[in-house]
């Protein structure tokens, strides 16, 4: 059963979101949680794949399918794929375009951790 795992907003920065117009939404479900999810997964198609082999990091850009919480990236090869040959432990992020030099509140994104699997068509 998936849990749904928020960390609380400290006290010093509610004011600053409240002034801004930033609701903070609490998920009660995982079911509201998904539904909100997949509306903003719809929005956006670019993932941030982060990789990691010998302590040096890699952020790679790249186009994405989801079904549920499980996500698909399809790639010409590369050092994401060495990296992960070693280790499969990713993080990647999803945000939206925004214009920061007139609302740097307003970006709204997701990060997310997790495991790796490998798939490919070469024998």
């Amino acid at each position: 059963m998936p849990k749904i795992t928020q960390q609380p907003v400290p006290e010093g920065i509610k004011p600053i979101f409240k002034k801004a117009g930033i609701k903070i939404k609490n998920y009660t479900s995982t079911v509201s949680f998904e539904r909100d999810l997949n509306k903003f997964l719809s929005r956006n198609q670019v993932l941030h794949l982060g990789t990691c082999r010998n302590s040096v990091p890699r952020v790679t850009p790249v186009m994405y399918r989801h079904h549920g919480l499980i996500f698909y990236v399809l790639t010409e090869g590369g050092g994401k794929l060495s990296n992960l040959r070693e280790n499969k432990t990713v993080c990647f992020s999803i945000a939206e375009p925004y214009d920061n030099s007139r609302d740097v509140l307003g970006n709204k994104g997701l990060q997310a951790w997790g495991t790796a699997n490998v798939y490919s068509m070469r024998h």
